[in-house]
């Protein structure tokens, strides 16, 4: 069956932090049930070069604004923050 594309957001940018595995684990699940799910990892994200001067305007850093299109474009989001 067609599915639509998932994406995971793991919500941490802590260095070693459980956050990434656990998703990873997720993405398996959903992926041997059939469904499109691709992870989306803050931890990869240019936060750090994010201020209050950037909040509603462009442009972004490259990897933000590539999230950012992915999650507008995205038929449900699974959000793991277990810390």
């Amino acid at each position: 069956s067609v599915f639509s594309m998932k994406h995971i957001i793991s919500s941490t940018n802590r260095p070693g932090s459980s956050t990434r595995q656990i998703s990873l684990i997720i993405q398996k699940i959903y992926q041997d049930l059939g469904e499109k799910v691709e992870l989306i990892d803050l931890l990869e994200l240019e936060m750090g070069q994010i201020g209050p001067e950037h909040f509603g305007k462009i442009p972004l850093p490259p990897s933000v604004q590539a999230a950012v299109s992915s999650i507008t474009k995205s038929d449900g989001l699974i959000l793991v923050c277990p810390e």
